[in-house]
C-alpha cells in the first residue's frame, strides 16, 4: 500500500495522511458493500490494506488534504443532495454520494476522486485477481461510475 500512498501523493498533489485517509474512506466503502468473504480476500492479498482501514476506526488521519478548513472542502448542500438521491435512486447510490462527499471533505476536487478512485482499482487489479476486483464492482456499480 506504501507504493499506491506515494502514487497519489504525486499523482493529485495531496500529502501522505489525506492520500491514507482517502484510502481507508474508500476501501471502508467497499467493504460496507461487498460479502465479507470477498473483503477479506482482498486483505488477505494486498500488503498494508489492513492497517490502512484501520485508520479510520482509530481517527489517525485528520488531515483535509489540500489545505482546504474542513467546512470547505464539501459537506451542507452534498451531504443534501446525498440525501435526495438515496430518497429517490436507492440506497446504493447514496451511498456512492456519501463516498464522494467524505473524499470532498479531505479536499480532493471530482477530478481528484476520479482519478483516486480509477488508479485504486487499477493497483487493487495489480495486487489481487482482476476476477475478484470484477465481482467488487459488481456489486458496488456506483465504485465503477466513479471510475474513468
Amino acid at each position: 500500500m506504501d507504493e499506491f500512498i506515494q502514487q497519489m501523493t504525486s499523482k493529485l498533489g495531496i500529502d501522505d495522511s489525506t492520500a491514507k485517509q482517502a484510502t481507508a474512506q474508500t476501501m471502508n466503502f467497499v467493504k460496507g458493500q461487498v460479502d465479507a468473504s470477498l473483503f477479506e480476500q482482498i486483505l488477505k492479498q494486498v500488503p498494508g490494506l489492513e492497517m490502512i482501514t484501520e485508520l479510520m476506526k482509530s481517527g489517525q488521519t485528520q488531515s483535509t488534504g489540500k489545505d482546504k478548513p474542513q467546512e470547505e472542502a464539501g459537506g451542507g448542500l452534498f451531504g443534501a443532495i446525498a440525501g435526495m438521491a438515496g430518497a429517490y435512486l436507492g440506497k446504493d447510490a447514496a451511498q456512492g454520494l456519501d463516498l464522494i462527499n467524505n473524499l470532498k471533505k479531505l479536499g480532493l476536487s471530482m477530478e481528484d476522486i476520479t482519478k483516486f478512485v480509477t488508479s485504486l482499482i487499477e493497483f487493487l487489479k495489480k495486487n489481487v485477481s482482476p476476477e475478484l476486483v470484477q465481482k467488487v464492482l459488481a456489486q458496488i456499480p456506483a465504485l465503477a461510475k466513479m471510475m474513468k
